[in-house]
């Protein structure tokens, strides 16, 4: 289901789109977590820089890109993450199929 949604979440059923929301909403919670502590000064920038490449890894799927600007996030992202995202895709070149 995740691969499949990767690819293309138009192909996910209402459950499965809601369990890919879960699992990506979830990734997603963790590096927010990772910017806040790196806008905080808690983490520093090698690491961070990490963190940011491994977040922009995670939106190259088109299935992840189109759940993204489907407005299926979940509201417990913060608004700064929310923008380092629409930065991070408005970068991106599109590289085609997963």
């Amino acid at each position: 289901m995740v691969r499949r949604g990767y690819e293309n979440v138009d192909q996910l059923d209402e459950d499965e789109l809601f369990r890919f929301g879960l699992y990506v909403g979830g990734m997603l919670t963790e590096y927010d977590n990772a910017y806040y502590q790196y806008r905080s000064g808690l983490l520093d920038e090698s690491r961070w820089q990490l963190n940011h490449s491994q977040l922009e890894f995670i939106f190259q799927p088109p299935g992840v890109k189109r759940w993204w600007v489907s407005g299926q996030i979940p509201g417990v992202l913060s608004p700064e993450l929310v923008a380092l995202v629409e930065e991070i895709l408005g970068e991106e070149p599109d590289r085609g199929e997963w």
